[in-house]
């Protein structure tokens, strides 16, 4: 989510030189078009053609396809010819900037260096003033991190906020006395965390180790990764130093920042297998599989008993054509021990399909397998495609993959691809604390096509709270399903603005608890729901999909609280003390 580029303001002027670029591109079939997957002829950009990132980081490296041979990599003149190089060479220390200069790279590295943490997970923690956070445990010592020396090195990393906190940020100040960070391109929100709770907000420092494009136009002067030549691979990147298929010795601390990894036949686009605290952003990744879902997600991430994988960051991606997931946490169908990736947060990204190739279909946007905890899904885009597998979620929410949030996120112009149900976000039993909230899943035509915006499946389903979603021309409304079991489900303060069922209730009726829901027309179910709000949303303005609430809106002042604690809107607006129903808090 508030993740900044971390080492440029990404201005740089287009000029003639771009468009041959663009023109080149074009010819050898490595753009973001509906191409099959054949080896790219390598595409190589001058040197001097590439206006390069600003930095004062001092410990650079340099690769380029274009090098007649691979050097040292120390300076652009002796550059390593591949990201293999880079990513397994010993030269690389904690704190270490890679520059990949623009090109077609005909390869499928594995990423076999690790940067070093300064300050491990903490607990109890505060934002504040946009871009400061306090370690409010005394014991934390932020002595080592030298910013004179080492400069633009060391990270800060932001988990588990309910505020839109969460990311990865530069440190660009520090306070030893008091515990104190200023960070780079972060507009807090204040928050603040209790000590001993993992599930709360937290954070951690670290020097990792980046590899970025080195252009400061990355999405004109691009870095291909292109796997379609190479056979047996994990993964176009592999993090983790491979042992076997279900096996690595971890790798943790790294950046992998604006490059595109594309066109493995059976493998996912980015593989995290066993390891913790690497953050993969503003990067492309597409065109994976054939006509089927052969293992071939965008990315997936990977951690069994002995070794989870642990705070991984997907950070304002473009994720397209990965056929069986745009994101897979852990492994579905295997049993728990082979399913330990903890606090994955999943944010920012864009996530749909183009085009009409075999490989142009989604199983699931994210699906988070049984037992995988903790995952953070923020303010990503799912949009424009078909679910293939009947009975799928855009977000697919495991049995005991508990303490997920899917917050601030837009589910758009969802269809299915089969001939039973489909749902945008879907919620296993046998679960707790599931909160979703401030998400906008809308059609900008009205559906019938027997999707169901939320469904729940109540069976042994604890703490759980669904709030202040706004709901529009999805055919469906809330599917609720209760089989018996204990049941905590509260679904409070939501706008369920469909043609079809606002509410389907299967099984016994009457175990969740509904109030201060605004409906556009009175569902049948659940009809002694207190606060309950019938009529038109009072939207700002349909046609332009612009849900915002106009003051004359009958969901204006009608919500009611909750546990935890709403305080933001889907535009990080501060809610107001007696809340509003739907996504959107009302401002003047």
């Amino acid at each position: 989510m508030n993740s900044n580029y971390s080492y440029s303001n990404l201005v740089g002027k287009i000029g003639w030189r771009v468009f041959y670029l663009l023109f080149s591109i074009f010819l050898v079939g490595c753009g973001a078009s509906d191409s099959e997957n054949v080896k790219i002829e390598s595409s190589v950009i001058a040197v001097s053609d590439v206006t390069v990132i600003e930095t004062n980081a001092l410990d650079k490296y340099y690769v380029y396809s274009g090098a007649d041979e691979s050097g040292d990599g120390l300076t652009i003149d002796t550059a390593w010819k591949t990201i293999s190089e880079a990513m397994a060479s010993s030269t690389l220390q904690a704190g270490a900037l890679v520059l990949v200069y623009p090109g077609t790279y005909n390869e499928a590295p594995s990423l076999n260096v690790s940067g070093d943490e300064i300050v491990s997970i903490q607990y109890d923690v505060s934002v504040s003033d946009t871009n400061t956070l306090t370690f409010n445990n005394t014991s934390v010592d932020l002595s080592s991190i030298d910013l004179s020396n080492d400069i633009d090195e060391y990270y800060l990393y932001v988990f588990r906020s309910m505020e839109g906190n969460n990311g990865v940020y530069k440190i660009t100040g520090v306070t030893t006395a008091s515990r104190q960070v200023t960070v780079e391109g972060a507009p807090f929100v204040d928050e603040s965390s209790s000590a001993g709770n993992a599930y709360d907000l937290s954070a951690s420092i670290g020097q990792p180790i980046v590899f970025i494009n080195a252009s400061q136009t990355p999405d004109d002067q691009r870095v291909i990764v292109n796997a379609s030549g190479e056979s047996d691979i994990e993964g176009v990147l592999y993090v983790g130093v491979y042992s076997d298929p279900r096996t690595a010795s971890p790798i943790q601390y790294t950046i992998v920042d604006s490059i595109e990894f594309r066109s493995s036949k059976y493998s996912p686009g980015v593989l995290i297998q066993n390891s913790s605290y690497n953050t993969i952003r503003n990067c492309k990744i597409y065109n994976m599989g054939t006509t089927g879902r052969e293992n071939a997600p965008g990315v997936q991430l990977a951690g069994s008993e002995n070794q989870p994988a642990r705070y991984n960051t997907i950070d304002a991606n473009t994720i397209y054509n990965t056929p069986s997931d745009g994101v897979q946490i852990g492994y579905a169908g295997y049993p728990q021990p082979s399913n330990q990736v903890y606090f994955t947060h999943v944010t920012d990204n864009t996530i749909y399909t183009s085009g009409s190739k075999g490989y142009a279909k989604l199983d699931n946007a994210v699906d988070i397998n049984s037992y995988n905890v903790g995952t953070v899904i923020e303010g990503n885009t799912f949009q424009e495609f078909d679910l293939e597998s009947p009975e799928n979620g855009v977000v697919n929410i495991g049995s005991s993959a508990t303490y997920t949030m899917v917050y601030n996120n837009t589910f758009k112009n969802i269809g299915r691809d089969n001939l039973l149900t489909n749902y945008l976000i879907n919620i296993s039993g046998t679960n707790s604390y599931v909160y979703v909230f401030n998400n906008l899943l809308y059609n900008e035509s009205v559906s019938d096509n027997d999707i169901y915006a939320i469904r729940v499946a109540g069976s042994d389903l604890y703490h759980t709270l669904i709030a202040h979603n706004t709901i529009y021309q999805v055919d469906n409304g809330l599917l609720l399903e209760d089989y018996g079991g204990d049941v905590q489900v509260y679904i409070y303060n939501n706008i369920v603005d469909v043609s079809g069922d606002h509410i389907t209730s299967w099984g016994s009726t009457g175990n969740f608890s509904l109030a201060n829901n605004l409906y556009s027309a009175d569902p049948e179910a659940y009809a002694s729901e207190s606060g309950r709000q019938t009529g038109d949303p009072g939207y700002s303005s349909e046609a332009t999909s612009d849900f915002n609430l106009t003051s004359t809106s009958i969901a204006v002042d009608a919500g009611i609280a909750t546990s935890p604690s709403i305080t933001i809107d889907f535009n990080r607006n501060t809610r107001s003390d007696t809340v509003d129903i739907g996504a959107f808090e009302y401002t003047e």
